[in-house]
């Protein structure tokens, strides 16, 4: 169960992320890398990061602006954190199996 979840379900998620904002971040036909590596990133950088500043005795301009500057960093920040997913879901889909395999027939590796 635990390949399912750690291999598995990230890679859907991956994929479902990739057709939602396929319209966003193709332009003219052509696909536009920073688009993506943005829109792909924000779903795993705002959940890990929870970096939220909110200035204090600025006017709607000032916190409009902070908070999208955060939005934006969660977004370069989580980029890396989902290649780390992607590759931490083939490890756990393809790989994990074959060695708890392996260990279970009592072959050392």
């Amino acid at each position: 169960m635990k390949w399912f979840m750690k291999g598995i379900v990230p890679l859907l998620v991956v994929g479902f992320l990739l057709y939602v904002f396929k319209t966003v971040y193709v332009v003219d036909g052509k696909l536009d890398y920073f688009r993506l590596w943005m829109l792909f990133g924000i779903p795993f950088g705002l959940t890990r990061l929870c970096i939220w500043f909110l200035p204090r005795g600025y006017d709607i301009g000032g916190t409009v602006g902070m908070l999208a500057m955060s939005v934006v960093l969660a977004g370069l920040v989580g980029g890396f954190i989902a290649v780390f997913t992607i590759l931490q879901a083939v490890y756990y889909s393809l790989i994990y199996p074959g060695i708890h395999y392996l260990q279970r027939r009592k072959v050392i590796l």
